[in-house]
């Protein structure tokens, strides 16, 4: 790409891409994954459904079988998701935009830099959500629910799927910050 026009064709491709880029971590995005990784009372059993489940490819069948198009490379959406990984980014038999993805993973990592990341984990209580000026909200819950009302089938169309995803995933309203002013 060398100039701008080269951005303005491939816009829905980009955005595409940037969706892409969030979904690659959705499971994530599910309670499920909260209990998997909470901090539990000594002796506690997790229910198999909880200690089975694997956020990388539980929702998979969410994104449909669309493709992304860009730099003249076809990748599916499942594929880029699942394959979009750190361990990934150095793999030459990959396309060039798993790779990449799995670069933009890792580097966005920096806290499991640190030693203390793996030994400080939450209790599921204590896991909410807060806004970059420390403000927190109740216990996070529903979150299944919430991921699973996302218009899928609206991926490829980011003035529909963007705003879905902004709203259902914003940490606080103006309302809820005024009311910790």
């Amino acid at each position: 790409m060398g100039n701008l026009e080269d951005l303005v064709q491939h816009r829905d491709m980009l955005l595409l891409a940037e969706a892409v880029a969030w979904l690659h971590d959705m499971g994530k995005c599910d309670e499920r994954q909260l209990q998997k990784t909470a901090k539990l009372p000594p002796n506690t059993k997790l229910p198999d459904e909880i200690r089975t489940y694997e956020y990388k490819t539980a929702h998979l069948d969410l994104v449909g079988s669309g493709y992304l198009e860009l730099l003249n490379e076809r990748v599916s959406l499942k594929e880029l998701i699942e394959e979009g990984r750190p361990q990934n980014q150095y793999e030459a038999g990959k396309p060039w935009l798993i790779r990449t993805l799995g670069y933009c993973h890792n580097v966005a990592h920096t806290e499991k830099e640190e030693e203390t990341y793996y030994l400080s984990r939450q209790t599921l209580d204590d896991t909410r959500r807060s806004n970059p000026f420390g403000y927190e909200s109740e216990r996070l819950t529903g979150l299944q629910a919430k991921l699973y009302s996302l218009p899928f089938s609206q991926l490829s169309n980011p003035s529909i799927f963007k705003p879905e995803v902004e709203e259902t995933f914003s940490y606080l309203s103006l309302a809820q910050i005024n009311d910790n002013v």
